[in-house]
């Protein structure tokens, strides 16, 4: 993706998708790079969330711009839906990284005794974020900001349906990130080979017909995932209703 100002306004050039054929070479590159041992040192978790702090700070104008394409948001509602969010879940991770990677001592069970018991929390490995058009900056980086902090290499698949925000989000990935986070786009063809793959964990953002694949593709390998999915919300309005509060409410459920 390139970018330029013209009297304030962000255009955005769209760059070519990922082509499938590519897919299992980039994640045989995310394997590699998470067997060096690198992604679970705590130096290299507390920078890539510094990063992805920059990310968001330097790219809120071309996302801003790219969301209105996309979605015809308002800057307003492109923060406080998209922007504040992710910069919460950035400073929660930062505060509380030190405390998650320490050991939790546990009693030892009277047969194993005198032997010392803990809990140690141990990266996945190779993690696949997939997200939706609706919501599609702080649906990716969220899932982002957990498997950074839990020591993954990963893969983001942003939605095509939000094109221009999958664009430059994949400009700023790529720019702001370590290459032990990449990031792919495209159409149906991409899922088809991203399917193929075996992933150490999976993270679904979205409808049921792809959750059942992304489901499907999980039970195969015996790779654990978890799906967000969005559903119906049915609602009865009778005659004692105030149709303009039902509408305001309507509105808000029917962003998810």
């Amino acid at each position: 993706v390139s970018t330029q100002s013209t009297g304030g306004l962000i255009r955005i050039s769209m760059a070519k998708m990922t082509n499938p054929a590519e897919v299992s070479s980039i994640v045989q590159g995310l394997r590699v790079s998470f067997s060096t041992g690198k992604t679970k040192t705590k130096a290299w978790r507390k920078t890539q969330l510094f990063q992805l702090k920059k990310l968001i700070k330097a790219g809120e104008p071309l996302l801003t711009s790219a969301l209105e394409k996309d979605l015809n948001k308002h800057a307003v509602d492109s923060y406080l839906s998209e922007f504040q969010i992710i910069e919460h879940e950035i400073e929660l991770a930062l505060s509380h990284l030190d405390s998650w990677l320490e050991d939790e001592y546990v009693t030892t069970d009277l047969a194993n005794l005198p032997a010392l018991s803990f809990i140690r929390k141990e990266p996945y490995g190779v993690v696949l974020v997939m997200a939706p058009w609706n919501y599609p900056v702080h649906l990716l980086i969220v899932p982002l900001i957990g498997a950074i902090a839990a020591g993954n290499a990963v893969l983001l698949r942003p939605s095509e349906y939000s094109a221009a925000t999958s664009q430059a989000l994949c400009h700023l990935v790529n720019e702001y990130l370590d290459s032990s986070i990449q990031i792919v786009t495209g159409g149906k063809e991409l899922n088809i080979a991203l399917f193929k793959e075996k992933f150490d964990y999976m993270f679904f953002t979205g409808g049921t017909v792809l959750g059942k694949l992304v489901a499907a593709a999980g039970a195969a390998s015996l790779t654990p995932y978890t799906l967000e999915l969005g559903g119906k919300s049915p609602a009865i309005v009778d005659s004692s209703a105030d149709l303009k509060v039902f509408v305001v409410i309507l509105t808000v459920k029917s962003l998810c």
